[in-house]
C-alpha cells in the first residue's frame, strides 16, 4: 500500500492496528540514509515509545487525524524532550519538557501520533534549510538542492512522503519558503496564538505556528481537525478583509482563493483594501528593523 495521505494511513491504521502502523513508519524511517536523518529529523522516539504512541491513538481511531503520524518542527514544545531549535547547546539549557505545547497536544487529542522532531535553520534564522551543525536538509526530489527553510525538516518529510503533515513555523516566510520549494501546501495563522513556553522564539511579534501537507485536502483535514472550532464552512461570519491579488496570480488561483475566502466569511472592499495597502506601504524596510531588533533582545 502506498502511504502518501491522511486517508491512506488511516485505512493502514485501522487494517493493521497500532503495532502495524508504528512498524510501517520504521520501515520508512529507515529508508532515508544517515546524512538525510540527522539534517532533517530529531528526537525520534524509541521503538517503545512509538508503538505505545500509537496505541494510545487506536480508542480516536475514527477521529480525523485518527492514527495518522506527524512531525513538530524542533521548536515546539514536546513532552519528554528538550527543544534544541536547530542548535547544539539549547537543549541542554533548557532540558525535558514536561509539556505538549497546546498545538501539539490538540493533535494528539485528534488522533495523531507524534513521531519525532523536525531540524530548520539554526534558531530559526534563514529560509535556506542549512545548518552548520546537523547538516543541510536536502529537497525531497531533488537531493542536491536545498528544502528551503526554516521549517526545512518538516517540509522535507512531507515532500518525501515520511508523514502527510508537519509542524511548522513562520516568522518572515519559514512555512511559505519551503512549501513552495518543495511543492507542497503550507499553512500561516497568526503571531501571538502560542506563549514562548510552548513555541521557542526567534521573535515573537512576528512568530507564527502552523503546518505543512502534501495535498490541497490533507490541508482541508488537518484544519478542520484543528481549527474546528473556529472555522463554521457551513454559515461562517464575518471576519475580515479580503485583498483580492488578481493582477500577481494565475486566474485559476485567483479563482480558487475567491471562492475559500467567500467561504470563511470574508468581504471584499475596495476602499478598505486601498487604506490598508496604503498602511504597510514601505513594511519591507520596516520589518528588518523592527524583527532583528526584537530578536536580538531574546537571543542576546
Amino acid at each position: 500500500m502506498t502511504l502518501k495521505s491522511i486517508n491512506d494511513w488511516k485505512i493502514l491504521f485501522g487494517e493493521r492496528g497500532p503495532s502495524g502502523a508504528a512498524e510501517t513508519f520504521l520501515l520508512k524511517l529507515g529508508q532515508v540514509d544517515a546524512d538525510t536523518q540527522r539534517a532533517a529529523l530529531t528526537a525520534l522516539p524509541s521503538v517503545t515509545t512509538l508503538q505505545r504512541r500509537f496505541s494510545d491513538a487506536w480508542e480516536r481511531r475514527d477521529s480525523l487525524l485518527g492514527g495518522v503520524p506527524f512531525l513538530a518542527k524542533d521548536l515546539y514544545a514536546t513532552a519528554g524532550d528538550a527543544t534544541g531549535a536547530g542548535s547544539i547547546f539549547l537543549a541542554e539549557q533548557l532540558g525535558t519538557s514536561e509539556f505538549d505545547s497546546s498545538l501539539v497536544s490538540r493533535i494528539r487529542e485528534t488522533g495523531g501520533v507524534l513521531c519525532g522532531k523536525t531540524q530548520l535553520n539554526e534558531f530559526a534564522l534563514g529560509m535556506s534549510g542549512e545548518n552548520p551543525h546537523f547538516g543541510d536538509c536536502p529537497h525531497p526530489a531533488h537531493p542536491q538542492l536545498l528544502s528551503g527553510g526554516s521549517s526545512s525538516g518538516s517540509a522535507w518529510a512531507v515532500g518525501a512522503g515520511l508523514v502527510p503533515f508537519a509542524l511548522g513555523t513562520d516568522t518572515s516566510g519559514s512555512i511559505r519558503v519551503p512549501a513552495s520549494f518543495c511543492g507542497i501546501y503550507g499553512l500561516r495563522l497568526e503571531p501571538g496564538l502560542l506563549s514562548e513556553e510552548e513555541l521557542f522564539p526567534l521573535s515573537p511579534s512576528f512568530d507564527t505556528p502552523g503546518w505543512l501537507t502534501g495535498t490541497a485536502h490533507d490541508m482541508l483535514t488537518v484544519t478542520e481537525a484543528l481549527l474546528g472550532d473556529w472555522i463554521n464552512f457551513a454559515a461562517p461570519p464575518t471576519r475580515g478583509l479580503w485583498i483580492p491579488c488578481g493582477n500577481v496570480v494565475s486566474p485559476e488561483v485567483f479563482a480558487a482563493t475567491s471562492r475559500l475566502a467567500s467561504r470563511l466569511g470574508f468581504i471584499s472592499d475596495d476602499s478598505a483594501s486601498r487604506s490598508l495597502l496604503e498602511s504597510i506601504n514601505g513594511v519591507e524596510k520596516s520589518y528588518p528593523v523592527l524583527g532583528a531588533s526584537e530578536a536580538a533582545l531574546i537571543h542576546k
